[in-house]
């Protein structure tokens, strides 16, 4: 018998399948969308091995893909205006910001020369 490797990947992969597809069946009280349409972003590897960000609906289906320059992190959603930021891997030194409707252009936001993004970040609304 072979023993079996735990793979963190796969393990995540697992639970956000889970997720979408408990998502697809009801929305639980602690689901966090973008928008009240119910869109869920995600950094992304495709198939080809590059990297994307991906506005998802409740049933995973792609609403809207920007690629990456390199592999991204965390997704954060404004409480107010149904934008997202996607920050870089620490040390990534970019972040991008996403209008889930489209009908604004990606705005990508660099770190200085100096510093870079740890992979998370917050909004702060007074």
């Amino acid at each position: 018998m072979q023993p079996m490797e735990i793979n963190r990947r796969h393990v995540l992969r697992g639970l956000f399948s889970a997720t979408l597809a408990g998502l697809a069946a009801q929305r639980p009280a602690h689901a966090t969308a973008i928008t009240e349409d119910d869109l869920y972003a995600a950094a992304t590897r495709e198939a080809d091995g590059t990297f994307a960000a991906r506005i998802m609906d409740r049933f995973g289906r792609a609403v809207l893909r920007v690629a990456l320059p390199a592999r991204g992190h965390d997704t954060v959603a404004h409480p107010h205006n149904g934008t997202c930021v996607i920050f870089a891997r620490r040390p990534g030194t970019f972040a991008v910001v996403l209008d889930p409707s489209g009908r604004r252009a990606p705005l990508w936001l660099t770190s200085r020369v100096d510093r870079h993004f740890y992979g998370h970040g917050a909004f702060s609304v007074v």
